[in-house]
């Protein structure tokens, strides 16, 4: 079963491993449209050739922003069988590094920290061993109500069978 949202996925695995990857999704669409917008706003506030300019050079780094956004991600792998946490690194679907963060999972141990900044709330999503390991930053309560729900209802289903 998969939960996509925008910036992170959740896929849960039949040999107990919940997966939360952190790749964003190349939306071609969203990206012309954010380009054509941000040009026809600029030359309406702006002289035309201006906004032209510096809407071309604002959506390259547009561009080049989501396309390493999508080049590399990370996975954070929980095993309910074999009680460990993973994170994986990659690069185009290759792995980079891969961290055990602990063989004795406990999922007392995970961590939602709250983060308040120029009136919006976010959420840490981390696990705690010796130090805190910060996974995930999540821009919406509801996003950690989700994970919560997706860890409660996996270690229920996984340690019953």
């Amino acid at each position: 079963m998969d939960t996509p949202k925008k910036y992170f996925s959740i896929t849960k695995e039949d040999h107990g491993v919940l997966i939360i990857n952190d790749r964003i999704p190349l939306d071609w669409r969203e990206i012309g449209s954010f380009s054509i917008a941000l040009i026809a706003v600029l030359s309406f506030f702006v002289n035309i050739i201006a906004g032209i300019t510096v809407g071309v050079v604002v959506s390259l780094f547009y561009i080049l922003f989501r396309f390493t956004a999508w080049i590399f991600y990370k996975e954070i792998r929980i095993n309910i069988f074999s009680k460990t946490i993973q994170i994986k690194k990659y690069r185009l679907g290759k792995l980079i590094t891969e961290n055990v963060l602990d063989t004795n999972l406990n999922l007392g141990k995970f961590v939602f920290t709250e983060v308040s900044q120029s009136g919006t709330t976010k959420f840490v999503f981390s696990y705690k061993t010796h130090k805190e390991h910060d996974l995930l930053v999540l821009k919406s309560k509801s996003d950690k109500e989700m994970i919560e729900m997706h860890l409660k209802q996996f270690s229920t289903t996984q340690t019953t069978d």
